[in-house]
């Protein structure tokens, strides 16, 4: 294999071809990139292995002074899901009182009680604990 430098973006410098110790400057700041290739294609830059050790080292100095990513949580937020809760025990509790006033009293005593496990659900996730 032999080392080529390449001025360009990274996914069209490992596109369709086998690419070995490839490195890049992670944010983009710079278009290098850097790896050992089995032929040199057009846009590549053959290197003297002293010159890839060099600026292999450069890159990775450079990319270890970034800030690491944020990473997307794939826990829904605990905040939000609070707020459903009590969202969906109030609109029990209206329904309730609708059902009462409209002298209903059974379909009230049930939304009463889809209230109350809500009101346990939620009252569970503000202690911490789940379900």
């Amino acid at each position: 294999m032999i080392a080529v430098r390449f001025r360009g973006l990274y996914e069209d410098f490992i596109t369709a071809r086998d690419v070995d110790s490839a490195v890049h400057y992670t944010d983009a700041s710079d278009p290098t990139c850097i790896g050992f290739v089995d032929q040199a294609r057009a846009g590549d830059e053959v290197i003297e292995r002293a010159e890839y050790d060099s600026l292999k080292t450069a890159i990775l100095a450079y990319n270890a002074t970034l800030p690491e990513p944020v990473q997307p949580t794939t826990e829904p937020n605990p905040d939000a899901r609070q707020a459903a809760l009590l969202e969906g025990l109030a609109v029990e509790w209206e329904q309730a009182a609708a059902d009462l006033r409209a002298g209903n009293p059974s379909a009230a005593a049930a939304a009463m009680g889809r209230a109350a496990e809500k009101a346990k659900v939620a009252a569970a996730g503000l202690r911490g604990d789940r379900e």
